[in-house]
């Protein structure tokens, strides 16, 4: 029982302090065999030697040769060994040159100049021996991913012959009499090159790979560079330098030594999940009431319509239904039927008047008018209005015709124009009472728990009313403003507050109570103040509509305040035209405000840089306006 406890206890021990079993490997040689190509360069100075015969001067040549050899290697260090290796090299190749002759045609007696290329074929080969020194640059010696090759290179010739050869290049019926036999082409001398040196000393460099395909195989791809010092025969200077490109199979030869590593038991990291911790929100902040200047979105009381085509077209609202009007004017056309319907609901006196029209290139233009405006009657009566409160005609062309030699010109008279009675089209200009907080929120919040190791690069985002705010690291102390628009008789007010980080979410509700917040009355404002009125086409003439919104702006504002006109016009007429008419629209609205008004106002007139899309009647409409603006003095 006793040898049982104590094999048991020994079991634990050993399983307890985690023995690891690891493998080293130690390279002790390894072998390779490589073959691959072999770019060969000639730099020569010579004409003739004691087998070559002079047909002219040779400087350069090259040739495309096979090589193989076998290499074995000796790690030294980790990154550093050495190697020789034995093998075959080729270091054929051709060089040519062109030679001119004075020749006589033997027909017609006629000299000329006959040019001719020589070629010189050298068949060389080599058994070369390379003693070099391999370097690791990336990775362990036997495993390198990058290594550098360099040492000497020493070659013994095998086959050492040559051709020479010249055949004819110009004139093209020219040719050689060899042996009394017609020939472009002639030999000149062949053998062996006796004059040949013994060895050939030179050096090599270049970079080699090491790509795993086994447990000890790798595939060896390499390129160098050598040198060979000495001439390639004895008589003539005759060197020869070359570019190897070489793939090889090594094999590693060493010993696998399993070692024991005992490892200490590490203690589980428990990881806290994150949280984050939050203050509930420190407020502080004014009511700020007071009126402030509106002009209401234009209306275009028109609908356009498609060529030869009489019913309302698809993206004109034909309901009164709960749907909000866009706040972009050139998207906002959409809804002016709707408009049109509210405002004779609210006017039980009046009436419309809806004038269809057609452009020149319509048939039956006067019917075809007619025909659209019986088409916006009938989506009138629809929304309720009554069809005795609605009289319609039509007409040729309309009361105020765009250009018909403009494409865009004839769009915009497809059109039915619609004239309110007993009612204004819209009031233009609204002082409107407001009342907003003005508030600043302190926020304090900190983040806990989460992995340690993750905490670099950490932030915290603080969001208030839709907003984020990202604040850097793992602690916020942070002031945020906050504007709020209220209720003029509002009691409370609630703010939300979330703090998030990496997934966590902190959620604190702030309750405001507005009776106890400063009350600060403050002047009309005016900064929002845009009114775009509209002016007829290829015209600068202020109408009643718009001179009446005019007075109103001038009754509003308060003396001493700064009023801007900006001028604009559509793309239909030429450059010149539309910026004339621009700044007398501009110019023509600065007059009537002064004329108006007693008061004193500051009146800045100029052109409008900011347009509406021409693609549109309604974008060309919007185009053909003034832009006006209102800020305190």
């Amino acid at each position: 029982m006793k040898h049982f406890v104590v094999a048991c206890l020994a079991l634990v021990l050993y399983h307890t302090s985690s023995v690891a079993q690891e493998t080293s490997y130690t390279e002790s040689f390894a072998g390779r065999i490589q073959g691959g190509l072999n770019m060969a360069f000639y730099t020569a100075d010579f004409s003739s030697t004691g087998d070559i015969l002079d047909c002219g001067q040779f400087s350069t040549g090259s040739g495309l040769n096979a090589v193989l050899q076998g290499i074995i290697e000796f790690p030294v260090t980790n990154n550093l060994g050495i190697g020789i290796g034995i093998g075959w090299a080729g270091r054929s190749g051709l060089m040519s040159r062109n030679n001119t002759y004075p020749t006589r045609d033997t027909t017609s007696g006629i000299e000329s100049p006959l040019t001719s290329e020589l070629t010189l074929d050298a068949t060389m080969t080599y058994l070369e021996i390379q003693p070099d020194v391999r370097w690791a640059l990336i990775g362990a010696y036997h495993e390198r991913t990058l290594g550098l090759i360099l040492g000497p290179r020493i070659s013994l010739p095998l086959t050492t012959e040559f051709t020479q050869q010249e055949a004819v290049v110009s004139p093209e019926g020219a040719t050689f009499i060899v042996d009394g036999q017609r020939s472009q082409t002639r030999h000149v001398a062949s053998g062996k090159l006796t004059t040949r040196s013994q060895a050939l000393v030179g050096a090599s460099v270049g970079l080699e790979s090491l790509i795993p395909i086994g447990e000890k195989i790798h595939l060896t791809p390499s390129l160098s560079f050598d040198y060979i010092f000495t001439n390639l025969l004895t008589d003539a200077p005759w060197n020869t330098y070359g570019i190897r490109a070489e793939v090889g199979i090594r094999f590693s030869g060493g010993r696998t030594d399993t070692v024991f590593v005992e490892t200490v038991p590490v203690e589980p990291v428990v990881i806290a999940p994150i949280q984050i911790a939050m203050q509930f929100p420190r407020f502080s902040g004014e009511v700020v009431t007071g009126d402030h200047l509106v002009a209401t979105l234009p209306i275009i009381p028109a609908v356009f319509f498609d060529s030869a085509q009489v019913n309302v077209p698809a993206n004109y609202r034909r309901s009164l239904d709960a749907s909000l009007t866009s706040t972009d004017p050139l998207e906002a056309h959409a809804w002016v039927l709707p408009r049109i319907a509210r405002i004779l609901e609210k006017n039980s006196g009046a009436s419309v008047e809806l004038v269809g029209a057609a452009s020149i290139t319509e048939d039956d233009r006067k019917g075809l008018g007619e025909r659209r405006a019986e088409s916006v009657k009938d989506a009138l009566v629809r929304m309720g209005v009554a069809a005795g409160r609605i009289e319609t005609r039509g007409a040729e062309t309309p009361r105020v015709q765009s250009n018909p030699e403009f494409a865009r010109g004839r769009e915009e008279n497809r059109r039915v124009d619609i004239v309110l009675k007993d009612a204004v089209l819209q009031e233009w200009v609204t002082a409107e009472q407001f009342a907003e907080v003005r508030s600043t929120i302190m926020v304090s919040a900190v983040r806990m728990g989460g992995d340690p190791a993750s905490q670099k690069n950490l932030s915290l985002t603080i969001k208030v009313r839709g907003i984020d705010t990202t604040v850097s690291g793992i602690v916020a102390e942070i002031d945020l403003p906050v504007v709020r628009s209220v209720g003029t008789t509002q009691d409370t007010m609630h703010i939300g507050v979330d703090v998030s980080s990496m997934g966590a979410l902190t959620h604190r509700d702030t309750i405001v109570n507005l009776n106890t917040l400063p009350r600060r009355q403050i002047d009309l404002q005016t900064e929002d103040f845009v009114a775009v009125l509209r002016f007829d086409y290829n015209s600068s003439k202020l109408t009643e509509d718009v001179k009446q919104l005019l007075e109103q702006l001038a009754n509003k504002l308060p003396e001493g305040s700064i009023i801007t006109v900006l001028g604009g016009a559509d793309v239909l007429g030429s450059q010149e035209r539309n910026e004339v008419l621009s700044e007398e629209r501009a110019t023509n609205t600065k007059n009537f405000i002064r004329s108006a008004t007693s008061k004193k106002f500051t009146i800045e007139a100029g052109t409008a840089k900011e347009q509406y899309s021409d693609d549109t009647p309604q974008g060309r409409f919007l185009n053909r306006s003034i832009r006006v603006t209102a800020r305190p003095k």
